[in-house]
């Protein structure tokens, strides 16, 4: 479903993330879905599953740099 998604996507994951922290999850979202090619994606070697509690100002700003390059 997402093979066809062609919208902006960023993804930021936590490698502590036991779920979704892994690099064959990130390299499958960032590889299939046509909106995330050429995205800054970022992950946090020491962040875990809610990035945005763990690296909340850095998401943050990474997050309001990916709107204003993707109006």
């Amino acid at each position: 479903m997402l093979d066809h998604f062609d919208r902006p996507v960023l993804t930021l994951f936590g490698r502590r993330d036991e779920n979704m922290g892994n690099d064959l999850i990130q390299s499958l979202m960032r590889d299939r879905v046509p909106g995330a090619v050429g995205q800054p994606h970022h992950s946090y070697e020491d962040a875990g599953h809610f990035v945005q509690e763990d690296k909340g100002e850095d998401v943050a700003r990474r997050v309001n740099s990916f709107i204003t390059a993707n109006p």
